[in-house]
């Protein structure tokens, strides 16, 4: 046996790993993507006027986009996958980093409403405006672990990019997806 891995084979190994930590990366986000919308469509979901101030209502709103836009986006990665029309590294870092500091937008920008660094602060002793208060919080963790979970993703992706190019394999418009093998057909009645 010889102990020279081939670069073909570390290359195969590495898109398979990277495309494994790609998917897990996708659910993590997805994951918590589903909880920030469930979070933030509670925080501004009131029968009555709670705020006359708008800005208080800001930071939920723009969870609920960026949640939405995150599901769809990741969701187009995860079909173009599957129908044999993967995206280009190069497209999906730079989709995903300005996720990534969306996420982080957000997350910090809640915490410093919470902390009543914009107007129209949160006091949670009052009713109704309690039920909205509590969710900020977990709205602004959960929108910084989203933007830390795209984030590693990000510096990995390109950490690999970076290293193939500099080996001289054309990298920036492959996919992370590893080609498929192609299977013979096979008959039962052959």
């Amino acid at each position: 046996m010889s102990a020279v891995v081939s670069w073909e084979s570390w290359s195969s190994f590495k898109m398979h790993w990277l495309y494994i930590f790609r998917m897990v990366s996708f659910v993590a986000t997805i994951s918590f993507a589903i909880v920030v919308l469930g979070l933030s469509v509670r925080a501004t979901n009131h029968p009555v006027p709670i705020f006359t101030d708008s800005m208080y209502m800001l930071f939920p709103r723009i969870a609920i986009v960026l949640a939405v836009f995150t599901l769809i986006s990741l969701l187009f990665v995860v079909v173009r996958d599957c129908i044999s029309a993967p995206v280009s590294i190069r497209a999906e870092a730079v989709v995903l980093l300005i996720h990534c500091a969306a996420w982080v937008s957000v997350g910090i920008l809640t915490f410093l409403q919470r902390s009543g660094h914009f107007p129209g602060e949160c006091d949670i002793s009052r009713q109704p405006s309690g039920i909205s208060c509590e969710n900020q919080e977990p709205m602004a963790i959960f929108s910084l672990v989203t933007g830390g979970i795209l984030l590693v993703y990000v510096i990995v992706l390109l950490l690999v990019a970076v290293h193939s190019a500099s080996c001289g394999v054309p990298i920036w418009t492959s996919s992370v997806k590893p080609p498929q093998k192609k299977r013979k057909k096979s008959s039962i009645f052959v």
